[in-house]
């Protein structure tokens, strides 16, 4: 099993390196902003994919989709997509195949994406090299699915949640914070690898971790964490 794991991490570190090596993207850093106007849906599916870059996601937007967008050549400008089937939107969010070197002075790659806090969300990011500070707590998710390939994530779910949501969250190297309520029934199933898991003040019963509010709120979070190398931090908050 341990052989297994390094073997992953290790062909991840091959793929950050061959990332690294790629054309640096050159020019004058720029900011767009785009909005998306939520059209008639009652619920919408997210879709957002980064390669490489910084991700920042929160609530509080009046229209579906209110979005920052940093980044330092034309040609790496996201692609932003949304349509409405059946009262359901379907809004992704997709970084283009060429963007070139991130990190290197003057080359920037960064995204702010603030959404709808009332419409019923199911939400799926894909995140390549660089990581995320996702603020999810104010959004109204019912379903989320996480994939992190190197650099690890802070994922705050603390809010008021009106109703249940199942999470999956998958990362290879690079740790997972998580911060959770105190107040809402949280079960927590994971998985470190290499790194262990850290869960001051949660219930733990084998590889599941409980806060003392699960099975007594009307309102549950059911999560799985698994990740490959760096380990998982659990914490409750108020």
């Amino acid at each position: 099993m341990a052989k297994r794991t390094l073997g992953k991490a290790a062909l991840l570190a091959l793929m950050v390196a061959v990332l690294l090596t790629g054309c640096v993207g050159g020019g004058e850093v720029r900011t767009d902003t785009e909005r998306v106007e939520l059209g008639g849906a009652e619920s919408a599916l997210v879709q957002i994919k980064m390669s490489a870059g910084g991700l920042v996601i929160h609530g509080g937007a009046e229209d579906l989709l209110e979005a920052e967008f940093t980044y330092s050549s034309d040609s790496w400008k996201p692609e932003v997509e949304y349509t409405v089937s059946g009262g359901e939107g379907l809004l992704t969010i997709k970084q283009p195949s060429d963007v070139g070197t991130i990190g290197f002075p003057g080359v920037e790659y960064k995204w702010d994406l603030r959404l709808n806090s009332e419409v019923p969300m199911e939400m799926e990011i894909d995140i390549g090299a660089g990581g995320g500070k996702l603020m999810l707590g104010d959004l109204n998710l019912r379903e989320l699915n996480i994939d992190l390939s190197v650099g690890g994530a802070d994922i705050d779910l603390t809010g008021d949640w009106e109703a249940d949501l199942v999470a999956s969250i998958h990362g290879g190297v690079g740790g997972v914070n998580l911060v959770l309520p105190r107040d809402v029934g949280v079960r927590v199933e994971a998985d470190a690898g290499l790194g262990g898991v850290n869960a001051g003040g949660f219930n733990q019963d084998g590889d599941f971790y409980t806060n003392d509010a699960y099975g007594q709120t009307d309102v549950s979070l059911e999560i799985r964490v698994e990740v490959g190398v760096g380990g998982v931090e659990l914490s409750l908050r108020g």
